[in-house]
């Protein structure tokens, strides 16, 4: 299921950026390119596609230069991480300022509006997390994971996630290096909801629940669970640790998230991404459970593309940009799969990615704020 926010353009632009360390400038943000810079620390930032089935994120500051490539495509995912420091001296290190600024980054994506921001919280959450002694290098293809040097290597793919959602609040047994000799555990998952303390498992400083950035990111896997307990009885620089961290990459970037969604958009029973052509037809159906259901609502329906966003009136009419336009203003029920369009694509929809979404806000006063359930998809319209 997409975990996908917010659109930002125009007004909400500043609606966003409101509430962001005054460092941080986010200069252009859509379901394609985001790009910024933090002065403070003279981080500077991109992300984009390369093609449609792999996503990119550069980062640089005066310490080192990031290179980040998501495989998104059918089958095996993989991963490539790249870094080069100062005067090409080899791989990279992110200091204490760097880390701070990609925490203040990771921050500024919230709410998130396309697979794009998706897929940059993971790379951010990674980073943040990042060892300081570790070298900032690693690939993983074809079940490889390795850095150049020789400086650390372990096996492991995507296929060999092992998600711990289900063991959240339980007793789970776990194994991490002691001088290279294994060491087993047991331990509890999380424990959710947080109210200080450890949260082991959790892919990331902090746990979902004390506040953003650490609540981007839900996803609890094996090998972060181990992690966590090395780092917990031997410290976070202890090289056991170090050593098993590489091994929580494809967890970070691709691990499930145990976030349980309240609503849900699909599109031509899909959940995303959907290709369709200018000529199809699409349905958009949605599901809205476990909601308080009986409160009076607005009801949002809106696609964020690159010529705008383009708002579904009560009338079923598509209105590109101006003032936000409400779906619906009325009693909040519980629905499965239930169809609230079918028809065609808006009017001047452009070719490439664009994403629609479905927004709840508990305060019906017409304005686009406070919005408490939501969900998106990506639709790649084609020739």
């Amino acid at each position: 299921m997409s975990r996908l926010r917010t659109p930002v353009h125009g007004f909400l632009m500043f609606v966003l950026l409101a509430g962001i360390t005054q460092a941080q400038e986010i200069t252009f943000r859509d379901p394609l390119e985001i790009r910024g810079e933090d002065p403070a620390t003279n981080l500077r930032f991109r992300a984009g596609w390369d093609g449609e089935s792999a996503q990119w994120f550069q980062l640089e500051s005066d310490s080192v230069a990031i290179r980040v490539r998501l495989g998104t495509g059918p089958g095996p995912r993989w991963f490539v991480i790249e870094s080069q420091g100062p005067d090409l001296a080899g791989p990279g290190r992110l200091t204490a300022s760097d880390t701070a600024a990609l925490q203040r980054l990771m921050a500024s994506l919230r709410p998130m509006n396309s697979s794009l921001e998706g897929g940059f919280a993971r790379v951010l959450n990674l980073l943040t997390s990042w060892p300081a002694k570790l070298p900032v290098a690693g690939s993983l293809r074809d079940g490889i994971l390795e850095a150049p040097g020789g400086r650390w290597r372990a096996s492991g793919s995507t296929e060999s996630i092992v998600d711990i959602c289900g063991k959240i609040n339980q007793l789970h047994r776990g194994t991490y290096p002691v001088f290279l000799i294994p060491r087993r555990f047991k331990a509890v998952v999380g424990p959710y909801p947080w109210t200080g303390g450890d949260c082991l498992g959790r892919c990331g400083a902090g746990c979902p629940g004390d506040g953003p950035p650490n609540n981007s990111v839900f996803a609890f896997g094996q090998h972060c669970f181990n992690h966590d307990a090395c780092v917990r009885d031997q410290g976070l620089a202890d090289p056991d640790c170090n050593l098993i961290f590489p091994r929580t990459f494809d967890d970070f970037l691709y691990g499930p998230s145990c976030q349980k969604d309240n609503a849900d958009i699909t599109i031509n029973g899909q959940d995303g991404p959907v290709d369709v052509t200018m000529s199809d037809r699409i349905e958009i159906r949605v599901s809205l459970i476990d909601v308080p259901a009986g409160r009076t609502v607005d009801y949002w329906l809106y696609a964020q593309t690159a010529s705008g966003i383009f708002w579904l009136d009560s009338n079923g009419n598509w209105v590109l940009g101006g003032k936000p336009i409400t779906a619906r203003t009325g009693a909040l029920v519980e629905v499965f799969d239930r169809s609230v369009y079918e028809g065609s694509l808006p009017p001047g929809f452009p070719l490439g990615l664009g994403t629609f979404y479905l927004s709840l806000d508990l305060v019906p006063d017409g304005v686009f704020s406070k919005r408490q359930f939501e969900d998106a998809i990506d639709v790649r319209v084609v020739n």
